[in-house]
């Protein structure tokens, strides 16, 4: 994920090391007994080529692909952690996991939802869009960038989840309503988005301080959910 979907993350890890690449930065630590490397990507594109190498070199047992995403029926509010075992791609394409969550149950207390993640290329505008594209593809939420890197761990061979948390609802509009946020991916795109406009509209300062807590809250819920999911894999 970007440097804010993985705050969270990073922040209650141990790191040994991290690496500055040409696709973003490396880290290496551990969290709950377990090792672990995690890329921290610059971009919200997957690299086909930097990935590849990066499975080579690391074989990890499990990957995990985390990050935000947007809520797309009523079952998956703002908040909510997304743990998905099948990412469908923008041409309809769907990719399994070796690991399979068909006996999971939801945990509506602890806001965990398993179910299908489905990638597109712009984010659905609130409403009717998200509302269409969940009865279309029967996702619970979609992402920008999921399935480019599940396609590469699975032609690898490598076991994978996609973990996602609904920065989003099905009905939630934008915080910021500006136009230049409407060809952004993630919310980490967002708030640079927002920092530009600041110079068009300075009267918006309140509201970028409200994306960047938003990122804030959204990436340490992520984290402890992913450290959570990492300590109940088996050893």
């Amino acid at each position: 994920g970007s440097q804010a979907e993985a705050g969270g993350w990073l922040d209650g890890a141990t790191i040994a090391f991290d690496w500055p690449v040409e696709a973003g930065r490396l880290y290496r630590g551990s969290v709950a007994e377990r090792e672990f490397v995690a890329w921290v990507a610059s971009s919200d594109k997957a690299d086909p080529v930097f990935g590849k190498r990066l499975i080579e070199l690391v074989r990890p047992r499990v990957a995990i692909v985390a990050g935000f995403g947007v809520g797309l029926d009523e079952g998956t509010p703002q908040g909510t952690i997304v743990i998905a075992d099948r990412v469908r791609s923008e041409g309809g394409g769907v990719i399994r996991s070796a690991i399979g969550l068909e006996q999971a149950e939801d945990d509506p207390r602890r806001g965990i939802r398993y179910g299908l993640i489905t990638t597109v290329s712009r984010p659905p505008a609130a409403g009717p869009e998200r509302k269409s594209l969940h009865a279309d593809s029967g996702a619970v939420l979609a992402e920008p960038d999921g399935a480019g890197h599940v396609a590469l761990l699975d032609r690898a061979g490598i076991p994978w989840l996609a973990v996602r948390i609904a920065t989003e609802g099905v009905e939630d509009a934008p915080s910021l309503q500006l136009r230049a946020l409407l060809d952004q991916a993630t919310l980490s795109g967002k708030i640079g988005a927002a920092v530009g406009s600041l110079w068009q509209e300075p009267k918006s300062a309140k509201e970028l301080w409200r994306i960047q807590e938003d990122a804030l809250r959204a990436g340490d819920r992520l984290g402890k959910s992913l450290r959570w999911l990492v300590g109940s894999l088996p050893t």
